[in-house]
């Protein structure tokens, strides 16, 4: 159960998180750019992520990977301290009937959270003092639903193929999304990135070369045991972070028979099959199979180069990747790797289970 300064919080969620943001932005001026333009989106989850701290153990690798995560949005610790005030200021408002003990305690809890963050912040800007950030350099329009945008990065992002970063741009001022690199991490500080059409990302399918994106830590724990064989189930652009676990094996030279299964709607929109096929003309561990619901494209997918097999090759099957891939068996000898949109990864998740794959077998990285 919530303890009393928390349920009052939650009771009162809306007008707390107003309260905050208001004198946030009065004292403050500067953090109104680090937040969406509009207001009913600005830091929504507030009082949600303030009660649960308040009313869990210490937990400072928790509040440590805060700090990491605020620290994309731009926060130091001159605003961290603000920040803190604010905070504990309006709680004594809220909760000015409740017994002082109650009050104290979330006093003392709320200070704790406010120090580890902080100097967990002190650190991580020590480590990294400049925002990681990368400049568009190309824009490819793969198919009218699909975009491919590289950046260069002064600061090269360290990250493990099969990651996800948090993403922002003043395209999309003060909002996040999640996407997954896919390329391996590489000194150069190239990265590149797969775009669908939907919505949350269309103010950054419309970036052009010299525009700025920003990035979080790096999350997600999609990995090769190297143990088994593998089969990976991708999606549209849930191919991206397979793609760079891929092309690590390819460069490590630590790879295990690989079987690659390129879903999309209709075959333009199997947007990097091309790039596909000519790692697997060099990697005889790998296989690739692409399948499409549809036989052929509508007029405006708008399909390109990069999603037709080379002459001579005509392995693409019909169908939906459940019904092709299930339709083998269970793959219980393969490490499975799923790929896609949330809903359609985990009924496809689903799938493989029903079909017998042992669950300790499958990886779902949902995006």
């Amino acid at each position: 159960m919530p303890g009393s300064v928390s349920s009052v919080l939650l009771a009162h969620a809306p007008e707390f998180r107003e309260r905050v943001l208001t004198e946030l932005y009065l004292k403050q001026p500067e953090t109104r750019l680090l937040f969406p333009a509009r207001a009913e989106d600005a830091h929504k989850h507030l009082v949600f992520a303030l009660t649960y701290l308040l009313d869990s153990k210490p937990d400072e690798d928790l509040v440590a990977n805060l700090a990491r995560e605020h620290r994309a949005f731009g926060l130091t610790t001159e605003l961290a301290h603000a920040g803190f005030d604010i905070i504990s200021r309006t709680i004594h408002q809220f909760c000015s009937e409740l017994p002082h003990q109650q009050v104290y305690e979330a006093d003392q809890h709320l200070a704790w959270i406010r120090d580890t963050m902080i100097a967990a912040l002190e650190a991580h800007i020590a480590q990294q003092p400049e925002l990681s950030y990368g400049t568009v350099v190309d824009v490819q329009r793969r198919a009218r639903r699909i975009t491919v945008i590289r950046l260069e990065c002064p600061v090269p992002p360290r990250y493990l193929p099969g990651q996800y970063f948090s993403v922002s741009s003043p395209l999309i001022r003060g909002q996040w999304q999640h996407l997954a690199p896919a390329i391996p991490a590489n000194d150069g500080g190239f990265i590149e990135f797969h775009l669908s059409d939907a919505p949350e990302l269309a103010g950054l399918a419309v970036s052009q070369p010299g525009d700025q994106w920003y990035f979080g830590p790096p999350h997600g724990s999609l990995s090769i045991s190297g143990e088994n064989d593998i089969l990976m189930v991708a999606q549209g652009t849930g191919l991206a972070p397979l793609k760079a676990m891929v092309l690590e094996m390819l460069a490590t030279g630590n790879s295990v028979r690989t079987h690659v299964y390129f879903g999309a709607e209709y075959p333009g929109e199997l947007y990097d099959l091309a790039g596909l096929w000519s790692v697997a003309a060099t990697a005889p561990w790998l296989a690739v199979t692409p399948v499409v619901e549809k036989p052929a494209d509508e007029w405006w997918v708008a399909g390109t180069e990069h999603s037709r097999p080379p002459r001579g090759l005509h392995l693409q099957q019909v169908g939906t990747l459940a019904d092709v891939v299930t339709s083998w068996g269970s793959w219980g000898d393969r490490d499975v790797l799923i790929a896609g949109e949330p809903e359609w990864a985990f009924a496809m998740r689903k799938r493989m289970r029903t079909a017998g794959t042992p669950r300790k077998n499958i990886q779902v990285l949902a995006l």
